[in-house]
């Protein structure tokens, strides 16, 4: 059976970022608290789970694991570095076994099984070793074990056979386990075994760059030093009869130590959002350079590839989150963007050997360029989705019913996730009939946070309160929709799953007690992308002299943005108004700019052939740029009625200089534009 490519295996693991609805199972035995603290920096979340499971197809069998003693990842030889890492392992094998929090997850059971033959399942205990793949403990389904583990840690094992019951396997428990690995947990997220060099792209994520392992260390020194940590625990030390020394488990037979091939799913990606593909220039450079790429490069590109489409990959559709996985119909895909394609366990042997790193990625890329070809249209209800880890502008809406006696007299008060709770009508101007109440939330103010993380916004719910003899009447309530700003980038998105929901409601609390009428569940997957801007691809300023009297000047008035320098009006009248273009690549050296970018400028005279200076007024300045691909355009009007004097001459303020940030544009069209998917050819 032929291996998977290297690449391969880097775009597919974007595919375990898509949430999926947690199966329920066996409930093991709860543990024990440790009575022995491992290092801080190994402390455990409380939800990581107790038992992780491993599958693999006709090999190797219970009585295999049994008379090894455990199952050790078979290393390559020679054992290149990247094996090390979890995230890094090559075509040849890894030091990582991967497991799986939920047997019945659509990813561990395509990945592990063919139907075909047998399926063999193991319960394992968790223990230190073991790591999880993300940051957040909702996206965790894979887990990897360092080393691999004992069969002292498998609690039950079974079979499953073409045409048994997945859900409900025949387990048979292990009169083997050692009830001591009771006391252990995983050791949860530890980024820096993940194995990815310390350039790259994924250090600059808000969840990773605090976690950035020493430059100087290789993967397997930073594994080492991972387990020599863990092992400080006598009992752990103990269970695995740890020497101080690679590998961490010996197995009795070397021969049966599985080889581990990674799991393999092809993403030929229409809606992938080229241009959060971020590439070392020492890689870009030497493209340039040598018109090709070393190896080394190509698996940069991968890896880059790999982040980008993790980081944007799409959720499950709206209301997808309510069913269970079992439920899924013949046929239906639960990525929407990836395709899964024909996949090798974990447990088979690497038979054949990959190309190099550069055939995987310009296979890679040939499927991208396939699907890139595609540029089609989008309606406001199908912009291709974003990864929007957190907000920054949070706005509420509440519709009122255009129906008789559909108002209210009560006061109206809502939360929005983890918020606390926010005025929506206030008497004397509560809500009316036909009415449509927007409120933009103080994000310090209710959060009370500059932002808000996405999957915290679980929940919405309305109160009402009884204010005067009138109120505690019904209303009827339309919709209730919010709408949020991206807190790193322009991309707005909204939530629309309760903007028809006609419900009449009625507070029937005590007096002057807020009293909950209405509430509803929020998932990441129920937003949509109103308008999708990451970059500017134009920039223009329109600087105005102020009308005060003797507000022109004999001087020239020039501006710096970046390092452009542009000469905007000579010897200009009071009142003059001038628009320009600024040429990116010479202000900031990139065609695209990024929309968090801080831009700085600063507005000045220079003499047009007099010596002296003269008295001149600013009157403002105002910026705009579009974004790019969208043609939504923003503004920054902050500094537009400024009527400032200026003075070219020693002891007086010569020039005017200001600063844009993220949050100052504002939006100024309102059109959504149709969206087209770029090739990457262009970006590379």
């Amino acid at each position: 059976m032929k291996s998977w490519s290297w690449t391969s295996w880097a775009l597919a693991a974007s595919s375990l970022t898509l949430r999926w609805p947690s199966q329920s199972q066996a409930a093991p035995q709860e543990k024990d608290i440790p009575t022995i603290l491992t290092p801080a920096s190994y402390v455990t979340p409380a939800d990581e789970p107790q038992v992780l499971y491993f599958l693999c197809g006709a090999n190797p069998r219970p009585d295999r694991l049994r008379s090894a003693g455990g199952l050790v990842p078979r290393l390559p030889n020679p054992t290149p570095d990247e094996v090390w890492g979890y995230a890094t392992v090559t075509s040849q094998g890894s030091a990582w076994a991967q497991l799986w929090r939920d047997w019945r997850h659509p990813l561990a059971i395509t990945t592990n099984w063919n139907s075909q033959s047998a399926l063999h399942l193991y319960e394992v205990s968790t223990c230190p070793n073991m790591v999880a793949h993300f940051h957040r403990s909702h996206l965790n389904q894979a887990y990897w074990a360092l080393g691999g583990f004992l069969w002292s840690q498998v609690r039950r094992y079974a079979a499953i056979n073409p045409g048994d019951d997945v859900d409900n396997p025949n387990w048979i428990e292990n009169i083997d386990f050692d009830p001591r690995w009771n006391r252990f947990h995983t050791s949860g997220w530890q980024p820096e075994l993940s194995g990815y060099s310390t350039s790259h792209p994924v250090w600059f994520d808000r969840d990773w760059r605090s976690r950035r392992p020493a430059p100087a260390m290789t993967r397997r020194e930073q594994a080492l030093l991972f387990i020599r940590g863990i092992m400080q625990n006598s009992l752990l030390r103990g269970l695995f009869e740890w020497n101080g020394h690679l590998p961490l488990i010996r197995v009795r037979d070397p021969a049966w130590a599985t080889p581990l091939a990674r799991f393999e799913r092809q993403a030929p990606l229409q809606n992938f959002q080229l241009d959060t593909l971020k590439v070392p220039e020492d890689v870009v450079q030497e493209y340039r350079e040598k018109g090709s790429l070393s190896e080394e490069g190509c698996r940069v590109i991968s890896l880059a590839i790999s982040l980008s489409v993790w980081m944007h990959a799409a959720l499950p559709r709206r209301g997808s989150h309510r069913r269970r996985s079992a439920e899924l119909a013949a046929g239906d895909s639960p990525y929407e963007y990836c395709l899964l394609t024909n996949n090798t366990s974990q447990c088979d042997a690497v038979s054949q050997t990959d190309g190099t790193d550069c055939d995987a990625l310009t296979n890679a890329i040939g499927q991208l360029n396939v699907a890139s070809t595609y540029s089609e249209p989008y309606g406001s209800s199908g912009l291709p989705k974003t990864a929007c880890s957190h907000l920054g502008r949070l706005i509420f809406m509440v519709n009122i019913a255009d129906e008789l006696y559909a108002g209210t007299y009560d006061e109206i008060t809502a939360r929005v996730g983890p918020s606390w709770s926010f005025e929506v009508a206030k008497e004397p101007h509560t809500l009316s009939r036909g009415e449509s109440r927007q409120v933009e939330l103080g994000m310090m103010k209710v959060f009370p946070s500059q932002t808000v993380a996405l999957n915290e916004i679980d929940r919405i719910s309305i109160s009402a309160r009884r204010v005067n003899a009138f109120g505690g009447d019904w209303w009827k309530i339309k919709g209730v929709q919010l709408q949020g700003q991206c807190s790193d980038s322009l991309t707005t998105i909204h939530l629309e799953s309760f903007a028809s929901i006609n419900l009449g409601v009625k507070n029937e609390g005590r007096w002057r007690q807020r009293t909950e009428v209405w509430a509803g569940p929020v998932g990441p997957e129920d937003w949509d992308v109103t308008s999708y801007c990451t970059h500017f691809e134009s920039l223009e300023f329109d600087v105005e002299l102020g009308n005060g009297i003797g507000g022109g000047t004999y001087d020239d008035i020039l501006i710096q943005i970046g390092r452009q320098q542009l000469s905007v009006m000579e010897q200009p009248w009071a009142g003059e108004e001038k628009k320009m273009q600024v040429n990116l690549n010479e202000a900031f050296g990139a065609k695209l700019v990024p929309v968090d970018k801080l831009i700085k400028f600063s507005i000045f005279s220079f003499p047009d052939g007099r010596g002296l200076g003269d008295w001149w007024e600013l009157g403002g300045v105002s910026f705009e740029a579009r974004c790019q691909r969208s043609g939504k355009r923003y503004r920054v009007d902050k500094y537009s009625k400024l009527d400032v004097w200026r003075l070219r001459d020693v002891g007086y303020k010569d020039h005017f200089d200001g600063k844009i940030t993220l949050r100052d544009w504002k939006e100024s069209s309102k059109t959504v534009a149709n969206y087209e998917v770029v090739r990457i050819s262009d970006y590379m």
